[in-house]
């Protein structure tokens, strides 16, 4: 199991180093993300005075050696595990930790198929939305009889999506395509594409690829699903509108000051604004301290049905969970990406569903 190397900050927090205290791995793939989950467990424990044995450890965003990570927690006698964002490996190692059982909390996970009760999940809660949500959220967008491509990102969340989209798109367009692409480069899009809205499933590396190649005209729409960011997608110069799909998030009203000032705080401390994840897994492991001072030393099942009983005041809505551990209460909505201008914090759109 390999560690990931901890920012000063982190090592240096004494209540995340309690030998006593409940076991818990932070798992995600070396970069900004992992750092985001860092800062999250460390914001949140401070915040709640609460005292964990926590070990940061890279998932290398593989499913294979996400599954050898689980494994291994399990014979170390891991009671909690937090992150795996990307959902490839969330699903590959939920499934281990649905054998032992060990507590997941999953703050980044799309994949409908967990907290299912046909995918793995019996022992996780999820703390973002899901794919089916985002596909009903991209449809709405689809005009009646538009002409519609879709480009997804193979062995990525976007590949399945892709695939749902286009089962679901014969209701809604008069013709749609679907390509399955890698991210690695390697395949070109110099061809024309004679569509009126173009979808574009997969991270944001892909998403830029994407774009970037194909020859698009002041007459076209882009679709990005949630992965590509705002971020990413003001700065894509194009002649085409964009729309990004996101979870809504309000951090301008008074009620959510608290958010906005947690991000400050954040940006402080790794010396750049926090991703979409860092909110999510503030929230997640903010509801294991609550649970943790209604049940202290309980087992991993006992706080799973503490934390699925919260309901959590959030930019996101006010969040509860149902009996399968899927989050309630948040909004997809697609944000509208202004042209040629390079601003993060621009949004607004089209709200497509709330749950």
């Amino acid at each position: 199991m390999k560690e990931l190397s901890c920012p000063k900050w982190l090592h240096d927090a004494h209540w995340l180093r309690n030998r006593r205290g409940l076991k818990v791995a932070a798992c995600e793939s070396r970069g900004e993300n992992a750092i985001d989950l860092m800062l999250a467990v460390y914001l949140a424990t401070l915040d709640h005075d609460i005292s964990l044995d926590l070990t940061c450890y890279d998932d290398h965003r593989d499913p294979k050696m996400a599954t050898a990570l689980a494994q291994g927690l399990a014979i170390d006698g891991t009671q909690v595990v937090i992150g795996h964002f990307a959902a490839p490996t969330a699903m590959s190692a939920g499934r281990i930790y649905d054998h032992h059982p060990m507590l997941f909390l999953a703050p980044g996970c799309s994949d409908p198929e967990l907290c299912s009760g046909t995918g793995p999940g019996a022992h996780a809660v999820r703390f973002f939305g899901s794919d089916d949500e985002q596909a009903d959220c991209l449809l709405a967008a689809v005009p009646a009889g538009a002409r519609v491509s879709i480009f997804a990102q193979r062995g990525n969340y976007g590949q399945r999506l892709g695939k749902v989209l286009h089962q679901r798109l014969s209701a809604h367009a008069s013709a749609a395509t679907i390509e399955f692409l890698n991210a690695d480069g390697g395949q070109r899009r110099t061809k024309v594409v004679n569509s009126d809205l173009i979808v574009v499933a997969g991270s944001c590396e892909f998403a830029k690829q994407i774009a970037e190649d194909l020859p698009l005209s002041g007459g076209q729409t882009l679709l990005f699903s949630d992965d590509c960011r705002m971020g990413v997608a003001v700065k894509l110069q194009l002649p085409a509108r964009k729309l990004v799909a996101a979870l809504e998030c309000d951090l301008e009203s008074p009620t959510y000051t608290h958010f906005a000032q947690l991000e400050k705080r954040a940006m402080d401390l790794a010396g750049r604004p926090p991703g979409p994840y860092f909110l999510t897994s503030y929230l997640a492991c903010q509801a294991l301290c609550i649970a943790l001072r209604e049940v202290p030393n309980a087992l991993p099942s006992l706080l799973r049905n503490a934390i699925l009983g919260q309901r959590i005041p959030s930019p996101y809505g006010v969040l509860s969970f149902d009996e399968a551990g899927n989050q309630l209460g948040h909004k997809w909505i697609l944000k509208t990406v202004p042209p040629h201008v390079c601003n993060a914090q621009t949004d607004g759109g089209v709200c497509a569903i709330t749950l």
